[in-house]
Parts: C-alpha cells; sequence; structure tokens
C-alpha cells in the first residue's frame, strides 16, 4: 500500500509549478497546447490558491512583509486606475502574480524546493522555444515565437537565466545551468532581436567581471542607474552623440525605430493624468490612446499606466527589497551579486521596451528577494 504523506516541501513545489507554470508557458503559441476548460480549471485552481495562501500569511506572521505587500499594492493601484479609466481589468494575470508572490513569501524557508521546480519549468519553456524555432521559425507566424511576439521572449529568457544562475548556486550542478544559458542565447540569436541581445551579452561581461572581481553592486544602485541611463536616452537623447555607431556602423537610426516619437507622445499624455495614469489597456487600445502598442519604456510605461503614484510605490518596493541585503553575510552577498548582474538584463531592456507591466519581472524581483531572505534564514541555524 502506497504510503504518501504531505509535507510543506511537497506543497510548496507543487503550487510552485501550479504558479510559474501557468505564468511562464500559458502565453505566447504553448497556451494552443493547452485545452480551454483544462485551462479554466487552472485559473480557478490559482485564484484559490492564492486566496489560501493571503490567509496563511496572514496567520503565521500576523503581517506580509513591506516589500511583498508594496509589489501588491503597486499592482492594485494599476487596477484602480484601469477601473477608473472605464476599462476591464485582467483578473487572470492578476491572480497569477498574486499566485507567484504569495507563494514565494510564504514558502519562502522551502526556497531551494522552489528553485529546483523552476529550473524544470525554464527548462521545458527554454527547449520547447529553440524547438519550434529550429523546426519552423514561423511556426506562430511572422515575428512570433512559442513564447510569443519576439520582443516579449526576452523578458522570459532573462527570468530563465536568473533561474539558472540561482540554480547553480544553490545546487551547484553546472551542467544544467550551462546548457540553459547556452539554449537562451542560442534563442536570441535565432530570433535576433536587438534589444534582448545587448541586454543578455551585457549579463554576460557583468558576470564574467564578478566572476574575477567582485562588483559592489546592490538593487537600489542599479535602479538608480536605470533612472538616470533612461533620463539621458529618453529625454537627453544622448544617443545622438554616439551616431557614429549606431548608424554609421551599426546601421541602426538614432530613433530605435520609432521608440522617440512614442516617448515624445507618452510625455504630451502623462501630464494630463498625471496621478494615476490611464489603467492598463490591451494592445488595441493603447494603439488608439497612445499611437503604438506601448509607450516602448519600462519606467514611462509604469508612469503611463499607473501615474506618478504607481513610480512612488514601485520605487519604494525596490528599496526595501534591496535592505534586505543588509543582513546577510558577505558571502550570500558575493551570491546576490551574481542574481543582480541578471536583473541589470531587465533595466537594460526597459529602456527600449515594456518590462515591468507582466508577470515574470516580478517572478525574477521576488526571487531574488526572498533567495536573499532564505540565504539569511539559513545562516541563523
Amino acid at each position: 500500500m502506497l504510503n504518501f504523506t504531505i509535507t510543506k516541501r511537497k506543497l510548496s513545489s507543487f503550487i510552485a509549478l501550479l504558479a510559474f507554470l501557468q505564468a511562464g508557458l500559458w502565453y505566447g503559441g504553448l497556451a494552443d497546447l493547452i485545452p480551454v476548460a483544462l485551462l479554466n480549471q487552472w485559473n480557478r485552481l490559482t485564484l484559490i490558491f492564492s486566496v489560501i495562501l493571503a490567509f496563511l500569511c496572514i496567520a503565521r506572521k500576523r503581517e506580509i512583509n513591506i516589500a511583498t505587500t508594496l509589489i501588491v499594492l503597486f499592482k492594485v493601484i494599476l487596477i484602480l486606475s484601469t477601473y477608473i479609466n472605464g476599462r476591464t481589468v485582467d483578473e487572470v494575470e492578476f491572480t497569477r502574480f498574486l499566485c507567484i508572490v504569495l507563494s514565494l513569501e510564504y514558502f519562502e524557508d522551502e526556497l531551494d524546493s522552489i528553485v529546483t521546480v523552476l529550473m524544470l519549468v525554464c527548462e521545458l519553456m527554454v527547449y520547447y522555444n529553440l524547438v519550434t524555432l529550429s523546426v519552423g521559425p514561423d511556426l506562430y507566424g511572422a515575428y512570433y515565437t512559442a513564447l510569443g511576439y519576439d520582443n516579449a521572449a526576452p523578458p522570459y529568457l532573462m527570468a530563465a537565466y536568473l533561474v539558472a544562475i540561482c540554480f547553480a548556486l544553490e545546487k551547484r550542478k553546472y551542467i544544467r545551468t550551462i546548457i540553459l544559458i547556452v539554449a537562451i542565447h542560442a534563442t536570441l540569436l535565432i530570433t535576433m532581436v536587438g534589444t534582448g541581445l545587448v541586454a543578455v551579452f551585457f549579463v554576460d561581461i557583468l558576470l564574467i567581471w564578478n566572476l574575477i572581481k567582485s562588483i559592489e553592486l546592490t538593487l537600489i544602485k542599479t535602479y538608480v542607474i536605470n533612472i538616470i541611463f533612461t533620463f539621458l536616452v529618453v529625454v537627453c537623447r544622448i544617443q545622438n552623440l554616439f551616431s557614429f555607431i549606431i548608424v554609421d556602423m551599426l546601421g541602426k537610426d538614432l530613433t530605435f525605430t520609432g521608440r522617440t516619437r512614442d516617448w515624445d507622445l507618452a510625455f504630451e499624455l502623462i501630464p494630463q493624468r498625471l496621478l494615476l495614469g490611464y489603467g492598463s489597456m490591451n494592445q488595441a487600445t493603447e494603439k488608439i490612446v497612445l499611437g503604438d502598442a506601448f509607450t516602448h519604456n519600462g519606467l514611462l510605461e509604469l508612469v503611463f499606466r499607473g501615474g506618478i503614484i504607481a513610480l512612488f510605490i514601485f520605487t519604494m518596493a525596490i528599496y526595501f527589497i534591496s535592505k534586505v541585503e543588509r543582513f546577510v553575510s558577505e558571502e550570500s552577498k558575493n551570491k546576490s551579486r551574481f542574481l543582480l548582474c541578471v536583473l541589470c538584463g531587465y533595466w537594460i531592456m526597459s529602456v527600449t521596451e515594456v518590462v515591468f507591466e507582466g508577470v515574470v519581472f516580478y517572478c525574477a524581483l521576488m526571487l531574488y528577494f526572498h533567495y536573499m531572505k532564505f540565504l539569511s534564514i539559513r545562516e541563523k541555524i
């Protein structure tokens, strides 16, 4: 007779699989593999677990961590803005987001098992995508991959990169990590998405540099650098000083394929709804409002959708997530710097793409946060 017991480790692995598999695979062409009825049941199950996890977090700690609270509040502000602007909210996406954030919050002391599950999810996601690209680049239509529109795929690949590094740091199984990272690079080289390629090679350089000589990085430092760099490119248009490289050597234009026009229009529209923005919207609606599917800048899109209130809450969340770095040993700080190198890839992509409006960035960000807390907990044992 089978003897099966439910342990916290098994439960954490199951809920992680439920939440992260849904966030990673229920997107783009991969969703076509799942029957609609099963998809709907999975959504309902995710909602149920989100509610249960919220109660468990409160019951265990009396309060949810302030960084987690701020991240959830940030999403709630976007929902509020959407309702105020008379549009419907994507409840399924918010449920996925909530389940992921709360599962990491509640099961942070079992994070080693969650990282193992995440590695399996990322391998499935990246390898399936790479195989479909190799079999037929236009299998899902021009400019589309199994992870969706080609410009939407790099944030998922960057999350897989972070999970791979986290898996190597925690499990010391380097072969699987190396194979997954090679597959990520191969995917980007096949699709030739410029922003993704620049970001991933920038991460490569940072990782090699940090391996040779530890870089004094903190999350808040990288965020401030991102704000400054975004200001220089989006507002000051510093790229015009390097036309000899961008135009003459790389054969690109200084508008970043029309993105400067999107930025200028966003600057005109944002002051009209400065506090709460225009809310979340689908690409068709945003084309009507903005003239394009996105503002093509992470921070600009954040303010466009949620106003300066959303930007303030997002910034405070980054600050409180960064605070956990102070409470770990030097050895753990060295581990955190490898993960920060990968998170810098999101900052790079955010200059010309929207990376803060989906679920995947918050998967990576909160995984970093709770991995640091997990290391801190382990040090005290």
